[in-house]
C-alpha cells in the first residue's frame, strides 16, 4: 500500500508550510525591509547635506575635506546608531539620539533581524527534526513533544515581537508614504493583545500535555456481551497479542484501540481499550466487523514500547491545542506554526504509519478474508462521508421541528439516497477512512494492499447490502446505549449551533432577532 503522498502533501502539508513560513517571516521581513528602505534613504539624503557642507566650508583644506568625506561615507548616521565607541558620541548624539526617528528605525531594523534568525534557526531545527523522526521512529514521541515546546515558544515570542512591529507599522508606515499621523496608543495596544496571546498561549499548552482523550461512549462488560468478548479474546490469541481490558461502545464513525489513558466520563480508563461504533456495527455482517476488529487489535501486536502507543493520544491533544489556538485570533500565528509542526512530522513519520497500517490491513485480510476488508471499508467510507455531509446540511437549514434534532433519523433516512445520486462514487474515491489518531490510505489503495479491487460502480451496491445478522445482536444494551449517546450527541450539535447563532448577524425579519434566541435546528 502506499501512502496518499499527493493527497496528504497538496493538501496538508503544502499549505500548513505555507501559513507557518508566512507566520514566521512576513511580519519581521516586511519591518526589515522597510526599515532598511527608510534607513539607505535617509543615509542618502544626511549624506548629499553633509557633502554640500563640507565641500562650502572655506576654513577646512582639501585633505580636511577629503578626509571628512570619506568618514561620513564610511559611517552614516544608520550606521552610527549601532557603534559604541566614545570618538563618535557627539556624532551619534546629534544624529541618533534614544528615541529619535532615526534610533528607531534602527532599533526596530535590528529586532526584526533577530526575528528573522529566531524564525531561521526554528525551522533549521524542525527540518532537524522531522530527519530524526524518519531516521529513528522510536524516537517520534518525544521528538514530537520537543517540537511542539519549541513551535509554542517560539509562536509565543513570535507573537509578542511581531505585535511590537505591526503596531509599530502602523504608525509609521501612513506617516511615512502618506503623512498620515494615527496614535502611538496603537504601539501599547499591540503589546496588550500580545501579551494577552501569549498567557492564553502558555495555559493552552497546559491543557496539550495533560490533556486524556475524551471518548463518548459506554463499557460494555464482559458480563453484558459474553459473545462478543469470546471472539474478541479469540481473535487477538490468533493474532498473537493480548485482548484488550476495556470495551467500550459508541457512535462515533470509527473504530481504534489505544494502550494510552481514555476518559470516559467522569473515569479514566488504563490498559488497553478497544472501541466500537454500534452505528457502523449495524451495517457490516460479522465477517465484515469480524475483519474490522482484527485490523485494530492487530495494532496491539505491533506494539512494542509504550511511549509509542501514546504518541496518537498526544498527536490528538495537540489538534486540540492548535485549535484553541485557531480560536484566538491574536494566536493565529501560533497556531500557524503550531500546525506546520504537526503536518510537518506526520509527513515524516509517514513511512512508519504506512508500514503499520499495510500490516493491521495484511493481518485482517489473512486471518478473515480481504473480501470482507474491503466490503466493510466501502460501508464504513460511505457512512462516514454521509453522516458528515448532514451534519452539515443540518447546520446550513438552521431550523428544527417539534423541539427535536432527529438528527439519526435524518442519516437512517438519506443514507440509501445519498449512495443513489450521481456524485456519490466522485465523493468515494476521495472519501478518507475516519480514525481519531491515524491518517489511513484510500479506500483504493488500501484494496491494493489486501490484493482484492471493486469497481468504483459497484460502491452503491457493496455499500448498500444489509446484513442479516450482525454483533449489535449479541449487545443486549446496544439499543439504550445509542438512545442515551444520540440524546447526548444531538444536544452538542444544539449547543453548538446556538453558540455559532448568537454570533451570527440578524436579518431584520428573524424571530430570533426579535426574541434574543438562537435559531434551532432542523431534520429534513
Amino acid at each position: 500500500m502506499l501512502f496518499p503522498w499527493k493527497r496528504f502533501a497538496h493538501k496538508d502539508l503544502l499549505k500548513s508550510a505555507a501559513a507557518a513560513l508566512l507566520a514566521l517571516f512576513l511580519i519581521p521581513l516586511l519591518s526589515w525591509a522597510f526599515t532598511g528602505y527608510v534607513q539607505r534613504t535617509a543615509d542618502a539624503k544626511a549624506l548629499m547635506a553633509l557633502e554640500q557642507e563640507t565641500l562650502q566650508n572655506s576654513r577646512l583644506s582639501d585633505s580636511q575635506r577629503h578626509e571628512r568625506l570619506t568618514f561620513y561615507r564610511q559611517i552614516t548616521p544608520s550606521k552610527v546608531c549601532g557603534r559604541s565607541e566614545p570618538g563618535l558620541a557627539a556624532y551619534r548624539a546629534s544624529t541618533c539620539a534614544p528615541l529619535s526617528d532615526l534610533w528607531q528605525f534602527h532599533v526596530v531594523h535590528q529586532v526584526s533581524f533577530w526575528a528573522l534568525a529566531l524564525s531561521g534557526t526554528a525551522l533549521a531545527m524542525a527540518l532537524g527534526l522531522a530527519g530524526c523522526v524518519r531516521m529513528r521512529p522510536r524516537l517520534q514521541q518525544p521528538v514530537f513533544v520537543l517540537g511542539g515546546w519549541l513551535g509554542g515558544g517560539v509562536g509565543a515570542v513570535q507573537l509578542l515581537v511581531q505585535a511590537g512591529l505591526v503596531a509599530w507599522l502602523c504608525f509609521w508606515l501612513p506617516v511615512y508614504f502618506l503623512e498620515i499621523y494615527l496614535f502611538k496608543w496603537l504601539v501599547v495596544v499591540g503589546l496588550c493583545v500580545a501579551a494577552a496571546g501569549v498567557i492564553y498561549t502558555a495555559l493552552a499548552v497546559r491543557r496539550f500535555e495533560i490533556g486524556v482523550y475524551r471518548v463518548a461512549g459506554e463499557r460494555v462488560d464482559e458480563a453484558q456481551a459474553p459473545l462478543l468478548w469470546a471472539h474478541v479474546r479469540q481473535t487477538a490469541a490468533q493474532l498473537n497479542t493480548a485482548a484488550p481490558d476495556q470495551i467500550v461502545a459508541g457512535i462515533d464513525t470509527h473504530f481504534f484501540v489505544a494502550q494510552a489513558p481514555l476518559r470516559l466520563g467522569r473515569q479514566t480508563l488504563q490498559g488497553r481499550t478497544l472501541f466500537i461504533s454500534l452505528a457502523l456495527l449495524r451495517l457490516l455482517s460479522r465477517r465484515e466487523a469480524d475483519a474490522v476488529l482484527a485490523h485494530e487489535l492487530a495494532h496491539f501486536a505491533g506494539e512494542k514500547d509504550t511511549r509509542r502507543a501514546q504518541l496518537g493520544n498526544r498527536l490528538h491533544h495537540y489538534n486540540q491545542y492548535c485549535q484553541q489556538m485557531r480560536h484566538l485570533r491574536p494566536a493565529l500565528g501560533t497556531f500557524c506554526i503550531l500546525r506546520g509542526w504537526q503536518s510537518l512530522f506526520q509527513a515524516a513519520a509517514q513511512r512508519t504509519t504506512r508500514a503499520r497500517e499495510v500490516a493491521a490491513d495484511l493481518a485482517a485480510a489473512k486471518l478473515v478474508s480481504p473480501g470482507s476488508l474491503v466490503r466493510a471499508l466501502i460501508k464504513m467510507a460511505s457512512y462516514a462521508h454521509y453522516r458528515k455531509q448532514t451534519k452539515s446540511a443540518l447546520f446550513a437549514r438552521n431550523h428544527q421541528a417539534d423541539g427535536r434534532l432527529n438528527f439519526e433519523y435524518a442519516v437512517a433516512s438519506g443514507f440509501v439516497g445519498h449512495m443513489q445520486s450521481a456524485h456519490f462514487i466522485k465523493t468515494m474515491r476521495t472519501a478518507p477512512i475516519p480514525h481519531p489518531f491515524d491518517a489511513h490510505a484510500s479506500l483504493r489503495q488500501r484494496m491494493t494492499t489486501v490484493g482484492v479491487t471493486v469497481p468504483s460502480s459497484r460502491y452503491a451496491a457493496e455499500a448498500g447490502r444489509k446484513p442479516t445478522d450482525t454483533w449489535v445482536h449479541d449487545i443486549p444494551q446496544a439499543v439504550d446505549i445509542e438512545q442515551r449517546l444520540w440524546a447526548a450527541y444531538e444536544q452538542k450539535m444544539v449547543e453548538a449551533d446556538q453558540h455559532a447563532s448568537s454570533r451570527r448577524p440578524r436579518a431584520a425579519g428573524d424571530p430570533a432577532a426579535r426574541t434574543g434566541r438562537p435559531r434551532a435546528l432542523a431534520a429534513p
